[in-house]
């Protein structure tokens, strides 16, 4: 009688199936079963399998922000989930394309502009109060510099303005240059050559007066032309950054497509 070569092989299964598993196993001619220690831990095979689902959600959490993120940029809109259960190509990626480096430059690029688009936010506040200022050719570290001089820089709501002004003048023997604005206040720098006055902070507190915190770093015209050219800056970044999603979407957005089907499977 001829002698067969066998081959080895090794089962893990859970204990509670054990019964069901042997019963099967001896419908099968010419088995030989050797038991290999101790049961594995159902607990521990739980807890990987949880892991594996976890990393798999989130591995399509990221793809899907992917290929939102790249979906504006595609020249005729179609939704993404629409293609993909009409026309999407039956071609699998069998892991062929760095996902992980693809995803990571989307997200890093996406995240860049956002926050060159806060700054740019950012800076058109700025700039719009500083532009009350624009009169105010003067530095902060000008006005330390007047040791004779006490300046203050603020403003107070129009009613008040008169009240201010004449305390200023006649009380303080001081100069009030005001900056009209439209929005119910007026801006002032108040310039007193008399030093110090202990009466107009008091003037000032009941008048409603609020610093206004001059910057470090040249005039308000100065600081105006700085926000102007870091908002050109942001804006480029913008532009940039479009360019570049442009690109991976032409790239890359079929196949990411396609890997999403391909995880969202394994769910």
């Amino acid at each position: 009688m001829a002698i067969v070569k066998m081959s080895v092989f090794q089962l893990t299964f859970f204990a509670s199936e054990r019964d069901a598993l042997l019963q099967r196993l001896q419908t099968f001619d010419k088995v030989h079963i050797v038991e290999q220690g101790e049961p594995p831990d159902e607990s521990i095979h739980a807890l990987s399998l949880t892991k594996e689902h976890n990393a798999l959600q989130s591995e399509l959490s990221r793809l899907e922000e992917a290929i939102e993120t790249l979906r504006p940029y595609v020249p005729v809109p179609v939704h993404w989930t629409e293609k993909l259960g009409n026309a999407l190509p039956r071609v699998k990626t069998n892991g062929e394309i760095p996902v992980e480096e693809i995803l990571d430059e989307i997200h890093n690029e996406k995240e860049a502009m956002h926050r060159a688009a806060e700054k740019s936010k950012a800076n058109a506040e700025k700039k719009q109060e500083l532009s009350h200022w624009s009169a105010l050719d003067v530095s902060k570290e000008q006005l330390s510099a007047m040791r004779s001089i006490q300046a203050m820089v603020g403003t107070i709501p129009q009613r008040w303005a008169d009240d201010v002004r004449k305390y200023v003048v006649s009380e303080a023997k001081g100069t009030a240059i005001e900056f009209l604005d439209g929005d119910a206040k007026v801006y002032y720098v108040l310039v007193l050559t008399n030093g110090k006055d202990e009466g107009l902070s008091a003037v000032l507190r009941d008048a409603s007066f609020q610093p206004f915190p001059l910057e470090d770093g040249g005039t308000i015209v100065e600081q105006l032309r700085e926000l102007d050219r870091d908002t050109m800056a942001q804006q480029k970044i913008i532009a940039d950054g479009k360019v570049h999603l442009k690109q991976l979407c032409e790239k890359w957005l079929t196949s990411l497509e396609v890997a999403y089907e391909e995880r969202a499977e394994q769910r």
